[in-house]
């Protein structure tokens, strides 16, 4: 026959959780067993905000910040956020804001803008006389067989996409109308494009001066 012994209890050796601000005190208090009590209350307050700091970065950075964080950036930059923008654009728009603001009125700067919204790089194609083809006049796209008359004011932007209800014609002539000169006209294609022939990465950087539209 077994007998159960009572297992004896454990014995409680009495030391306190060390706080980690006892290191920048003085050596001689670093051991006082009130300080270390003391100033674990004031380490639990603080904790949360210093790990909050540590990650300011996490906040600041469009494309990592909290969705619910996305409008307070906005403001930063002195933007009004539409919400019929897909969140992934708003961010860019957002990171980009700043390089938009400065080359506005520039092709580079019209660009920028409309590949924030639409994730695509346009094409901008000024007047020019005869069949041209290069960067911003592709086959099929911004070329046309008819006869017309010159107008230096007047350029044409063209925005090839994978999904045409993807992009709202609306919200495209509302960037060209704020972002190009006053005296300019311009026309808007939306065009169906296969998906290697869309340039998904943001417009080139712009070139040494800045040239207008």
């Amino acid at each position: 026959m077994s007998v159960h012994q009572p297992q004896a209890p454990q014995q409680n050796t009495g030391e306190a959780p060390e706080s980690a601000y006892l290191r920048y005190l003085p050596s001689i208090f670093q051991q006082d067993p009130f300080l270390q009590r003391f100033l674990l209350i004031f380490e639990s307050v603080l904790r949360p905000l210093e790990r909050t700091v540590d990650n300011l970065s996490l906040y600041t950075e469009p494309e990592l910040a909290p969705e619910s964080f996305v409008p307070w950036l906005a403001h930063w930059v002195s933007i009004a956020l539409d919400s019929a923008w897909p969140i992934d654009r708003q961010r860019a728009l957002i990171a980009n804001a700043v390089e938009i603001y400065r080359w506005r009125g520039t092709r580079y700067g019209l660009k920028l803008h409309l590949w924030a919204y639409s994730g695509v790089e346009p094409l901008i194609q000024e007047y020019q006389g005869g069949f041209v083809l290069g960067r911003d006049n592709a086959l099929g796209w911004t070329t046309q067989v008819l006869r017309s008359q010159a107008n230096s004011l007047l350029f044409i932007v063209t925005v090839p996409t994978t999904n045409l209800r993807s992009l709202d014609p609306q919200v495209l002539r509302s960037i060209i109308e704020e972002d190009k000169p006053a005296h300019a006209t311009y026309r808007l294609r939306v065009v169906r494009a296969r998906v290697a022939a869309v340039a998904h990465r943001p417009p080139i950087a712009p070139p040494p001066q800045r040239n207008h539209i």
